[in-house]
């Protein structure tokens, strides 16, 4: 047999041997997905007597992920409404075709809230983005989303990461699509301008909400009415 002549073909790839020494077998598989572990187990087979047959040998290899956007930042100068959004801008590998998940936390949040597409309410809290701009760079696509549905006078973490939603023969436990995923961003931090009228509105409710229950409690304390146990005689 002829160095670099298919020896193998199956459903995930393709063995020959090594163009440059006969004693080596190539195997290679190109349907790998990201972000997986793969066994592969090996073993000899007489070419004149298939009774005759090595022990098992198995090997793993782990892919790796899909590569994650870079270089997160606000971008403040490009900020319209300093007390109800931001703008962020990141770069992704210049011919990647992925989605984009940014991942929104408040301070008053309990986890973070992946943002949707669109354009969110002020003060809402209904967080929501808008691709406005895009670069081209040397070696990679810049993007800038403005943020809205934010609330004045706040705190937010926000991190990205990409999705490959070109591939999948996976499902979660939920039974949906499992896209390859790239890891997180790094974290950034911005804060909202505070507003004096949002300040006083949000206040107000607050002591609305303590007087309902104020009054909830003395409900509760009060005697509305009593019961009283009447019991007949009977005479013989």
């Amino acid at each position: 047999m002829a160095s670099g002549d298919p020896i193998y073909a199956g459903e995930t790839g393709l063995c020959r041997i090594d163009p440059d020494s006969d004693e080596l077998i190539i195997l290679e598989d190109n349907t790998n997905r990201p972000n997986q572990v793969y066994y592969y187990y090996i073993r000899s087979i007489n070419a004149y007597n298939s009774l005759l047959k090595s022990n098992w040998r198995v090997d793993t290899i782990t892919t790796g992920r899909i590569q994650t956007a870079t270089n997160l930042t606000v971008v403040y100068d490009a900020i319209d409404d300093p007390y109800y959004e931001t703008v962020i801008r990141f770069d992704i590998p210049l011919e990647a075709e992925y989605a984009n998940e940014i991942h929104i936390r408040g301070e008053q949040d309990a986890e973070y809230v992946i943002a949707r597409s669109g354009s969110g309410a002020d003060n809402s809290g209904d967080y929501r983005y808008r691709l406005i701009q895009e670069e081209e760079l040397s070696n990679a696509r810049r993007l800038y989303y403005r943020i809205t549905g934010l609330e004045s006078g706040k705190t937010y973490n926000i991190k990205v990461r990409l999705i490959d939603d070109t591939q999948t023969d996976e499902v979660d436990l939920d039974g949906n699509p499992a896209y390859p995923e790239s890891a997180f961003s790094d974290t950034i931090t911005t804060r909202t301008e505070f507003n004096q009228d949002d300040y006083e509105e949000d206040l107000k409710y607050q002591e609305y909400l303590e007087y309902y229950r104020d009054q909830a409690e003395k409900l509760k304390a009060k005697t509305l009415f009593s019961t009283r146990n009447v019991q007949k005689s009977s005479g013989v």
